[in-house]
């Protein structure tokens, strides 16, 4: 390398390398995009097959009480399911340091944003299941529905998902990378996935209340799934363009508008080295 060569070449400005790692964090945010959009699909296929199990009766029964539920309810559901965990996630993300964007990818092993689109899949189901239970006791308060240990479950795993975002967030920026982290952290997201289990296979067990609660939660979750799988999709040019952004604002990594040394330090490198050598040449 060409600063090899020079005895005293420029030095690095962290802060000039900035762009080019936000500009990688947008790039894998885009592309981690796809990974709820996935999910939140396995997730339907999973529910509506469990829910073909339930006897005819609490399909029947279910189906009519649905109806209750409108345009409106469906607005709020999907507000509260998705809207508020991106705009939380995006939040800490990029306006606080535990987005650790000024960390590049390979120092943090890919674990952000990584951790934090897992959060951010966990906080959607978990806040859609709530959302649906609370606009069902509104509609519907004299079942009895939305009630028991799984509610307080779903309700921990929401908090437990809050709290990884900014805490994964802490522990990269303090670079703690110790087993104690790697095995404890994730923790925090198996209320989530126990909720989500809970939900689509209580459809073929329990009582006939518990079975018909599930089956009408099971209803409501799955047109929302697909309303947060079309608000996912809509992330991705919106991730795009910050990419492009950055990349654009990049100054001493990549200068495009230079033929000759499209690396800025490479030419602050050549730059010196001229130096170096017309010095010694003048010292001759």
């Amino acid at each position: 390398m060409l600063s090899n060569l020079v005895e005293e070449p420029p030095p690095l400005d962290e802060q000039l390398l900035l762009p080019t790692s936000y500009a990688d964090h947008a790039f894998l945010s885009r592309t981690l995009t796809v990974a709820p959009w996935v999910l939140l699909g396995l997730s339907s296929g999973i529910l509506m097959i469990h829910h073909a199990t339930a006897p005819r009766m609490i399909r029947t029964t279910g189906r009519q009480i649905v109806r209750l539920l409108d345009w409106k309810d469906y607005s709020i559901i999907a507000v509260i399911s998705f809207v508020f965990p991106v705009a939380y996630v995006m939040a800490i993300s990029r306006l606080t340091p535990y987005g650790a964007r000024e960390f590049n990818l390979t120092g943090t092993y890919g674990l952000m944003p990584a951790a934090h689109f897992a959060s951010l899949f966990i906080m959607m189901v978990t806040a859609a299941i709530l959302a649906a239970r609370g606009r069902m006791r509104l509609r519907a308060s004299f079942f009895g529905l939305g009630r028991g240990w799984s509610t307080v479950i779903t309700w921990i795993a929401l908090a437990a998902a809050t709290i990884h975002v900014p805490l994964i967030g802490w522990c990269v920026t303090r670079q703690t990378f110790d087993k104690v982290t790697l095995y404890f952290i994730p923790i925090l997201l198996v209320p989530g996935l126990i909720a989500l289990v809970s939900v689509a296979f209580r459809s073929s067990f329990g009582s006939f209340q518990r079975r018909l609660d599930n089956d009408i939660l099971v209803r409501t979750l799955i047109p929302c799934f697909g309303m947060m799988m079309i608000g996912t999709v809509s992330l991705l040019p919106l991730f795009e363009a910050e990419e492009n952004h950055w990349f654009r604002q990049d100054r001493f990594v990549v200068n495009l508008e230079d033929s000759v040394f499209p690396f800025t330090f490479e030419k602050a490198v050549a730059e010196r080295f001229n130096e170096e050598i017309r010095q010694m040449l003048e010292t001759e």
